[in-house]
């Protein structure tokens, strides 16, 4: 059948049309956003041009799979962004905290004094809250319990920093807010310009808390100044790292990473690692200032 299509019958048997070739270079191609890729080939058959139909089975690889018009980079460009927010946000909330103990440190430190149990519900709230959103995955992704939490963590957080900046000497707490800026910015450079794989180093971590957690318990039997600087640098060192490897995991530059769904734990592990790196530094300086 030269120059016509074939029956109706043909065309279900066999799936291949015959016509007449419209061009001898190109041939159409057709791909419907569905769960079928359905490709359209023309193959020379005589002096006429075969349309075959090609239906690949649904069940193949999701990560073959391409999203017409969505690019992976921008989404997850996006998540950077909101988790950075997020971020500012909670360190906002923080940094408040600790500037109203500049305004009147005497009176800061009265109340404080005289409210004790504030420190102790904040201390066992935040512990509570940072155990169920770490341990209980589900909870972190459902809106907006997960920004509740969060928040509820933040403002318990700020209030034991401000806590400890209240008895603690001004400049001692702008050198550590200083110098926490500082190795933030340095370690963010790095991890996002590194080619190592720094989640491939996670045992150096483990291996610095438990030097430090040892540091901590010889600290608790014996008085010691030294005792106290120390752990302060294992830990220092151990929350910089962590840092570096969770901004990997931000920026999914490697096989470990955030999925898109886990913005609120990854906003809550940069928090914490960076206020880790506070304290520490706080510490430090002021063992070396006494």
């Amino acid at each position: 059948m030269q120059g016509k299509y074939q029956t109706k019958g043909q065309q279900s048997r066999s799936h291949t049309y015959l016509k007449q070739p419209q061009s001898p270079t190109h041939s159409p191609t057709y791909s419907p956003n569905n769960s079928f890729n359905h490709q359209f080939a023309t193959k020379p058959t005589g002096s006429h041009f075969a349309i075959t139909m090609d239906k690949k089975s649904s069940t193949s690889s999701p990560t073959s799979y391409n999203m017409t018009g969505i690019n992976p980079n921008s989404v997850r460009k996006g998540f950077i962004r909101k988790v950075l927010v997020i971020l500012m946000i909670q360190l906002a909330i923080s940094t408040l905290a600790i500037g109203t103990t500049f305004i009147d440190q005497s009176g800061a430190r009265d109340f404080i004094t005289k409210n004790k149990w504030l420190i102790w519900v904040s201390l066992i709230t935040s512990i509570l809250i940072m155990g169920f959103l770490i341990c209980k995955r589900d909870v972190s992704k459902k809106v907006p319990l997960n920004y509740i939490l969060l928040l509820t963590y933040t403002c318990c957080m700020s209030y034991l920093l401000a806590s400890i900046a209240a008895v603690t000497k001004s400049e001692v707490v702008l050198f550590a807010l200083g110098f926490t800026v500082g190795v933030v910015f340095l370690v963010s450079l790095y991890a996002c310009f590194a080619k190592t794989d720094l989640s491939r180093k996670g045992y150096i971590v483990s291996g610095l808390l438990s030097v430090a957690i040892m540091l901590l318990i010889f600290g608790l039997c014996f008085r010691s100044r030294i005792l106290n600087i120390l752990y302060s640098g294992i830990v220092g060192v151990a929350f910089t790292i962590l840092l570096a490897i969770n901004i990997q995991r931000l920026t999914g530059k490697y096989e470990t990473r955030y999925s898109l769904d886990e913005y609120i734990i990854a906003a809550l592990d940069l928090y914490i690692d960076i206020v880790q790196i506070f304290l520490v530094v706080l510490s430090v300086r002021k063992n070396g200032s006494e």
